[in-house]
């Protein structure tokens, strides 16, 4: 575990600490940053550094970020990369877990809400939420606002690389939190379980966003900043989908940087937009996403 410094946030002491693991290729890991004694994970985030979007090295996909305990949150994920693409590249994937610590906080309210995902078919027919994607909703009782939010894909830890993948986890309104997963099994069902962490005080964060659109087999970042005065103490983020080309923005990385800013990574998924013949036989162009990145701050 490594404690960073993290600027006070009003009269809250806040601190970010990290854990970090090697995931082999075609394996899946787990990381989990401990918050001291004295103090609750209010919140908290994930890293997948140097994700190769082609596939062939390091690509961790995040299918779990979550408190496990009052003082922890944990992050799993599982490394798509073939390996050894590249021999100067290392075959393993670092993958980091992030917790935002908070020493004057009153105990979180938890408070979650699960979805079962049906197989996705060979082909997708358009719907609101169609078939192999998968959206839930956890909300926080009243008198409490949601401060940050997790998600997890339930028994899928060792079952290869099966599980429910999110492409948006971000806040709606001040007591919601929302998670949009894709089932990556084109066999069985798996289960989306969203988590929301209520905060009695109700401190009234400040959303701050920024958006980008990611290209199919391409990466983007985001560096959200709040206002003067302001720190972040949680970020979401969300994605389009394209059911008809299954073209996502996934995200591989969710946390705090420099104790000021929060940055989310994605990566573009999805094969080529269907357009129209084209009398001139140009090739379609690759299919884009839209991303969208949130900081939650205070």
């Amino acid at each position: 575990m490594v404690l960073l410094a993290f600027a006070g946030i009003a009269a809250a002491a806040l601190s970010v600490t990290t854990d970090s693991t090697s995931v082999a290729p075609e394996k899946k890991g787990t990381a989990t940053a401990k918050c001291p004694r004295g103090s609750e994970a209010v919140a908290g985030g994930f890293a997948s550094p140097g994700f190769d979007p082609g596939f062939e090295n390091s690509s961790i996909v995040h299918f779990d970020s979550h408190r496990a305990s009052d003082r922890e949150w944990r992050t799993q994920g599982h490394n798509f990369g073939e390996g050894g693409a590249d021999p100067k590249v290392p075959a393993d994937g670092e993958m980091d877990a992030y917790a935002v610590c908070d020493s004057k906080s009153p105990s979180i309210v938890v408070k979650s809400k699960t979805k079962s995902i049906s197989p996705l078919p060979p082909v997708v027919v358009m719907r609101s939420d169609p078939k192999g994607i998968g959206t839930a909703v956890a909300k926080c009782p009243k008198g409490s606002e949601a401060v940050s939010g997790g998600f997890t894909s339930p028994g899928n830890a060792d079952q290869g690389e099966d599980a429910t993948y999110p492409f948006t986890s971000k806040r709606v309104g001040k007591r919601k939190w929302k998670v949009k997963a894709l089932n990556d099994d084109s066999r069985h069902r798996r289960t989306l379980k969203t988590l929301a962490y209520c905060d009695k005080r109700e401190p009234g964060l400040d959303v701050r966003s920024d958006q980008v659109t990611v290209r199919a087999g391409d990466k983007k970042t985001l560096d959200l900043g709040c206002r003067d005065g302001e720190k972040p103490l949680s970020g979401g983020y969300s994605s389009t989908f394209n059911a008809s080309t299954q073209t996502g923005a996934f995200t591989f990385t969710s946390r705090p940087i420099s104790g000021d800013r929060w940055r989310v990574s994605a990566f573009g998924s999805g094969g080529v937009a269907k357009v129209g013949a084209s009398k001139r036989g140009v090739v379609a162009p690759l299919a884009r996403a839209k991303l969208k990145a949130f900081a939650y701050c205070k």
